[in-house]
């Protein structure tokens, strides 16, 4: 009886590990248009996959489509769709042939139970990667411990496709997925400490900071192609 009841716990744990297969729908497709604005010619990867109640995964197990930009930044193909789960169009994922790692990942996602027939994206902006350094130094001999809360935008990215179009509306749940956040505190005996972010360019970072007992301030510190750091003096 033991024997069994073991062999039934390892069967339940292998069964977990295997991901839920995406179904698909045999009887349509969908069409995938948009264009990728860049500075200077070049080819991304786009892919569609099955999206599990809203969790986007690049597993090959749930792949329905995959194609590369023109060298001007056109998306177009045909991509299977699912009759089981979300569809999610992303650009740039990783693992995928031609993935360019100094470009963020934007993750698309049709949450609606008969997704469009067309996608169309509209015009991107697929911001590059960006490590940005900000230092802490106590220029003014306050003893007050200052105490902050750094908050900047994530390197991977997600909007919602509503009705075939890209929406200006993001869920709460997917609106902290799209950010990142940073606590810590900084004293006079801490001399001059720096933290590094990993965020994307033309994007703004927020500093909400408490010094002592004073009332909270926040600095917006933008990200730009010319910009990797900054020094907060206090």
């Amino acid at each position: 009886m033991k024997n069994i009841f073991i062999l039934f716990i390892l069967c339940s744990s292998f069964y977990s590990c295997i991901p839920e297969k995406v179904r698909i729908n045999p009887d349509k497709r969908v069409l995938i248009s948009g264009k990728i604005l860049f500075d200077n010619p070049t080819s991304i990867p786009v892919a569609t996959f099955g999206a599990i109640d809203g969790n986007v995964n690049s597993s090959p197990y749930h792949k329905l489509g995959f194609s590369k930009t023109s060298l001007s930044g056109n998306i177009n193909f045909i991509s299977l769709d699912t009759r089981n789960g979300d569809l999610a169009v992303i650009i740039n994922p990783e693992y995928e042939e031609g993935y360019r790692e100094d470009y963020a990942i934007l993750n698309f996602i049709d949450l609606a139970d008969d997704h469009a027939v067309h996608i169309d994206l509209g015009n991107i902006n697929l911001p590059l990667k960006k490590e940005f350094t900000i230092s802490f130094e106590n220029t003014s001999g306050t003893t007050n411990e200052l105490r902050y809360n750094i908050n900047y935008q994530n390197q991977k990215l997600y909007y919602l496709i509503i009705d075939g179009n890209v929406s200006g509306e993001v869920p709460e749940n997917y609106q902290l997925r799209n950010s990142r956040a940073i606590l810590g505190s900084h004293s006079i005996s801490d001399g001059i400490t720096s933290v590094k972010l990993f965020t994307v360019e033309d994007s703004e970072i927020t500093i909400a900071y408490t010094l002592g007992i004073e009332n909270p301030r926040e600095i917006l510190i933008p990200v730009t192609s010319q910009t990797s750091s900054h020094v907060f003096e206090y």
